[in-house]
């Protein structure tokens, strides 16, 4: 586990050595994407408030992440995951939410996802989502 101290200094490093960031919000409440939006204003982003929307714009956009909700509106975010690997590939899986518990993040192991921030972390997502950009460059 990473300190934030150490997310800081790696957004800081990534936003120096690389091109920014292109980041795909999955989430059907809109506060929370505007306040992704705001907290990544630095990079590309792109926001969806359904999993079938989100397809459309993984296909194109290509995100270096996508950071999904678990509960949207009518549908499961898990249930869109398959299809969003589809669509991109190359993408890293965040999973945000604001439901709390093992059982979430057990469920968002098993799908693959790097890394699961709750809704009240929102504001060391920038960091989070540097480190995991950077670690994939640095390994690949």
């Amino acid at each position: 586990m990473c300190h934030v101290y150490d997310l800081l200094i790696s957004c800081n490093y990534y936003t120096l050595r690389y091109q920014p960031m292109r980041v795909l919000a999955v989430d059907d409440d809109f506060m929370i994407l505007k306040a992704v939006k705001r907290l990544l204003f630095r990079h590309e982003t792109r926001i969806a408030s359904d999993s079938a929307t989100a397809i459309v714009i993984a296909k194109r956009f290509l995100p270096d992440i996508i950071a999904i909700d678990v509960e949207l509106m009518g549908e499961c975010g898990f249930d869109a995951v398959p299809a969003l690997r589809a669509a991109s590939p190359s993408s890293m899986m965040v999973v945000v939410t604001g439901t709390q518990g093992w059982a979430v993040r057990n469920r968002a192991v098993e799908i693959g996802a790097r890394a699961f921030v709750g809704k009240a972390d929102l504001h060391l997502i920038e960091g989070m989502f540097c480190y995991l950009v950077g670690q994939s460059l640095s390994a690949g």
